[in-house]
């Protein structure tokens, strides 16, 4: 059985409303597009369709949130962090 947990308005508007009007590529009905948007353990960004602003922003807001999250959920998964 999966776990999950639902938030009401986890994200403040302002990302919100950022993310809701990324500029993704189409992709066809049969297709995959995955983007890449990640900040290691040394701060080395890597962006591949949102601002860096956007991915300091949702890191400083979300991350250690969603890793309670995980390890409430999940506590062999957090290992992989």
């Amino acid at each position: 059985m999966t776990k999950y947990k639902i938030i009401e308005n986890f994200l403040i508007d302002e990302d919100y409303k950022e993310l809701s009007n990324l500029n993704l590529d189409d992709v066809p009905d049969n297709g995959i597009r995955v983007y890449n948007n990640s900040i290691n353990d040394e701060n080395i960004i890597n962006i591949s369709c949102i601002s860096e602003a956007l991915l300091k922003r949702l890191n400083k807001n979300y991350h250690q949130i969603a890793v309670q999250i995980l390890n409430e959920l999940n506590p062999k998964k957090k290992k992989l962090l």
